[in-house]
């Protein structure tokens, strides 16, 4: 030991050549049970955890652990497997480096002691497949285009950047969708070789030409783009991620038969560590294909009629969506619709350092509607608040903007589009007989956003969040 730190490293399997190569560099190894690491790692001080996943049962599961009980010890994983969908989990599940089997004394003393990852480039953990893959795209990209190892290396070098300066940044993730050919095996639906590549170029440039100077794009996996954005939020992010679609639906006019999903995760409200947002990132894509935007196709679709699709459908998970009525024997009285939208009012309040976006549709913008004092009585926010209807005409309107739109369809429509990075809701009215309305509520952040999103392009607003 010197100078107080501790140089007792535990080991999960493999403890006699774990023992052999770190005992030069003057480490004391200690064996330790897949069962006790967990509970050893929070209650003794060591600089590093060395796991080997081929000599435990549960390798994976036990680097989660290891990460829960303690956030800030160093995990070395080794393994022989060169998969880089295999190296890429075993680093989200908390692996803060991953080295190829037999061990080489020397990257493990170097990994323990500078505790600095080992780069792809270093120590050749990709396949040959994969290898070929991205040795491609290089081919057909542009210089602003890096590799994976690169962007992985930025990724974790922007994390530490975040950490030290108290600073955001957000990763948007880009993954390309192609038609199977055992289920789509029609001339129409396939795409040749030829055309793949020239969609891929075109799908490089898209990504590249809607980043700034400062952002990195590059490689993740097999057919998955990232763009690391710098001092960028929530908001922020989606903003590119809707330059990048727009783009990418001219594609797809020509090339139909794919599709390119976005999603995105922000430092450090998704994760403390650059693995943790990439399988935030990773789970909204999953989360995005099954959810009512895509569930009910609604991409081509205008803002009312998919406004028409929510409130015609039945929903079978009422967490997630359901309808309802309110009004004259209904469940909900016709006053229950004001209240929803003062509940989200006072959520929009409850914390007004917190950027968002809210449009409150009146049907009539009138000087005594109820909901025009309760904007006037909140507080100043980050939220900006715009009230939409048809109205009398030009009015000051504290703490909102007024969007005067002559549309019948808003006579007989009440909605709510409210969002910020960690709420999202959406609900929608549509008066019938006796007084009486059809109502859709959702909190899929996706819903929401397209939503806004379509609202603003049909009725020429401002793009903005």
């Amino acid at each position: 030991m010197s100078n107080g730190v501790s140089k007792k490293v535990f080991c999960v399997g493999s403890c006699e050549k774990v023992t052999g190569a770190l005992s030069p560099a003057g480490y004391e190894v200690a064996c330790a049970a897949e069962k006790d690491i967990a509970s050893l790692v929070k209650s003794e001080k060591t600089p590093a955890v060395v796991v080997d996943l081929v000599d435990t049962i549960k390798g994976i599961e036990i680097l989660k652990e290891i990460k829960n009980a303690n956030a800030g010890v160093w995990i070395v994983a080794l393994a022989d497997n060169k998969d880089i969908g295999f190296i890429i989990g075993a680093l989200k599940a908390g692996a803060n480096d991953y080295l190829i089997k037999p061990i080489n004394e020397k990257e493990l003393q170097r990994s323990v002691k500078e505790r600095k990852f080992h780069s792809v480039a270093e120590i050749g953990i990709r396949s040959q497949d994969n290898i070929s893959v991205e040795e491609e795209y290089r081919k057909i990209s542009p210089s602003r285009f890096y590799s994976s190892s690169f962007v992985d290396e930025y990724g974790k070098i922007e994390t530490l950047r975040a950490e030290r300066y108290n600073r955001v940044f957000s990763i948007i993730l880009s993954q390309i969708e192609w038609p199977d050919d055992k289920v789509n095996d029609t001339a129409d639906n396939k795409v040749k070789d030829k055309e793949k590549k020239a969609i891929l170029k075109k799908v490089i440039e898209v990504i590249t030409d809607a980043a700034r100077d400062c952002d990195v794009v590059g490689m993740a996996v097999n057919d998955q783009f990232l763009t690391i954005l710098p001092e960028t939020d929530y908001m922020g992010s989606l903003i590119t991620i809707r330059k990048m679609r727009r783009a990418i639906d001219i594609i797809t006019k020509d090339y139909p038969q794919i599709s390119v999903q976005f999603s995105q995760s922000t430092y450090p409200k998704d994760g403390k560590r650059y693995s943790e947002l990439l399988c935030a990132a990773e789970k909204r894509i999953a989360e995005q294909k099954d959810g009512l935007w895509a569930k009910f196709g609604l991409k081509g679709k205008l803002f009312w009629e998919a406004v028409s699709a929510l409130l015609e459908k039945k929903h079978d998970d009422p967490c997630a969506a359901s309808t309802f009525d309110v009004g004259n024997d209904a469940e909900f009285p016709h006053f229950f619709l004001n209240r929803l939208q003062e509940i989200t009012l006072q959520d929009a309040a409850h914390n007004p350092k917190r950027k968002g976006i809210l449009y409150l549709g009146l049907r009539k913008i009138s000087p005594d509607a109820r909901i025009l004092r309760s904007i006037h009585d909140m507080p100043q926010t980050m939220t900006k608040v715009f009230i939409v209807g048809e109205g009398w005409g030009e009015a000051d309107i504290a703490n909102a903007t007024p969007i005067y739109i002559s549309d019948e369809r808003l006579l007989d429509t009440l909605f709510i589009l409210f969002m910020t990075e960690d709420t999202a809701y959406a609900a929608m009215c549509r008066e019938g007989w006796g007084d009486t309305f059809l109502c859709f509520h959702a909190a899929d952040p996706y819903l929401v956003e397209s939503l806004i999103e379509k609202f603003q392009k049909d009725y020429s607003l401002q793009e903005q969040l």
